[in-house]
């Protein structure tokens, strides 16, 4: 999802002319100045205004959903709180913004949150008219397609569907900018694993889905003829996602997802009203549900440790110093525990 975000905004911001962007450079800088009780929500832009009150409620109830229930922390917080905030909802805690944070590459969610700040200080920033166009249709996206697809993206029984969801949601984006749902269709594309036959077998865990839905899943698990050598990511026509759904990606390579992972699947001969009390069924769907589909860890460490290098020490040799004395240090105490720790 990351590199999503990042192909819709180099899209339309243009190419970086550095490893910080300087627009977001000059909100830091002002943002002191700023009177933060004068913002703008989306109702004051006429070219996204009619797009967004058709969804505003539902996207806004998803964030609250989020917050209420992931009890999130940090950027993921400030991101679903400033969604709400700009389609004119009132955050649980209140309206409130933060003081803008480190920019990194490696986290494109902080992207989306200096965008969502631009847009709504941008008359105080006095920004320049394409530019604010351009952070505009940003903006929209993020709200629109970019926080849903972020925030249940870990969800590894739900990956298939969030990804046929999402893409979905792309392919109709078109009415809102075809420029922008062109440019994200193809990153997308690129990245549609969880929808290939070999992977979305994983999809028999989703309990989300109708039955009737999951019926058609078994059958085709069973029954339907698939590729000879299938690809590991899936090639969709366009033209057919709108009326697409999971079990019309099912294939019988789709049982390869369990023998990879050694699952059982003796449940499938039962009726799905008797999965849940059947041990195979059980143990597959907590062994799914424990896979990671997402890389975020990774990506918070990148971050971390550009951070460092900017602060630490400006000589590269002292940082390469650092860098070993900190090694050395993990392997002398690779955990905390009391007992490595000497307390």
């Amino acid at each position: 999802m990351e590199r999503l975000m990042e192909a819709v905004f180099r899209e339309r911001m243009g190419p970086s002319t550095g490893p910080e962007e300087k627009i977001f450079k000059d909100l830091l800088s002002k943002w002191g100045d700023l009177d933060l009780s004068k913002f703008s929500t989306y109702m004051t832009l006429a070219a996204t205004r009619k797009h967004l009150s058709k969804c505003a409620d539902e996207i806004i109830m998803f964030a609250e959903t989020q917050i209420e229930d992931g009890q999130p922390r940090d950027d993921y917080l400030e991101l679903l709180e400033l969604t709400i905030i700009y389609l004119g909802g009132v955050p649980k805690r209140g309206i409130h913004f933060r003081h803008p944070g480190p920019i990194s590459s490696a986290r494109w969610m902080a992207v989306a949150i200096y965008t969502l700040k631009l847009v709504m200080f941008r008359t105080q920033l006095r920004l320049p008219r394409q530019a604010v166009d351009a952070l505009v249709q940003v903006a929209t996206f993020v709200v629109m397609v970019y926080v849903e697809a972020w925030f249940t993206a870990p969800k590894s029984v739900d990956a298939p569907r969030n990804d046929l969801r999402t893409l979905k949601k792309l392919v109709d984006y078109k009415k809102v900018s075809k420029r922008v749902a062109t440019c994200a269709i193809g990153r997308f594309s690129q990245h549609l694993w969880y929808l290939s036959e070999r992977y979305i077998g994983s999809t028999v865990f989703d309990e989300s889905l109708p039955s009737s839905e999951r019926e058609k899943i078994v059958d085709a698990l069973c029954n339907r003829e698939g590729e000879d050598d299938p690809p590991r990511k899936r090639s969709v026509q366009f033209s057919d996602v709108p009326n697409m759904s999971i079990s019309d990606l099912v294939t019988k390579h789709s049982m390869g997802f369990f023998n990879v992972l050694g699952l059982k699947t003796d449940f499938l001969s039962h009726p799905i009203t008797e999965w849940g009390s059947q041990e195979d069924y059980q143990e597959g769907k907590k062994v799914v549900t424990y896979l990671r589909v997402v890389n975020d860890t990774g990506e918070r460490a990148v971050k971390l440790f550009k951070d460092l290098n900017r602060t630490a020490t400006k000589k590269e040799d002292k940082f390469q110093q650092l860098v070993v004395s900190v090694h050395a240090h993990r392997i002398e105490k690779p955990d905390n525990k009391k007992s490595t720790l000497n307390l």
